[in-house]
């Protein structure tokens, strides 16, 4: 993965989760590492905040009831963390896909 992606997935996970800030350079294991926690405390203390977020990142339903089965062999908060690491990675590369796309164009006045 490029360090473009991952920089963009941070960005929208600080976005869609109304962090203050990044570090400038982070890696997706952080970014797995930061979501394992958050979703850990959201489960053990707001789990209707953590529905809230998965409702609005759009996150498949049947995934998350799958991972918050009981026979899981992956522990719930580190399934539902992969969960959304993978929806916001899709969505960073469908920005810098159109973002591309729309530099390829110009400004549409040619």
């Amino acid at each position: 993965m490029t360090s473009e992606i991952i920089q963009e997935t941070a960005f929208l996970v600080q976005k869609d989760f109304e962090l203050n800030s990044i570090p400038a350079q982070i890696d997706e294991a952080a970014i797995l590492d930061f979501l394992e926690r958050l979703v850990e405390d959201l489960l053990n203390n707001k789990l209707d905040r953590l529905f809230y977020y998965l409702y609005r990142l759009d996150i498949d339903e049947y995934k998350v009831k799958k991972a918050l089965a009981l026979d899981a062999e992956i522990p719930p908060h580190q399934q539902i963390a992969l969960l959304i690491f993978e929806r916001e990675l899709q969505k960073a590369k469908t920005r810098l896909e159109f973002k591309q796309q729309d530099k390829d164009k110009g400004d549409g006045w040619a």
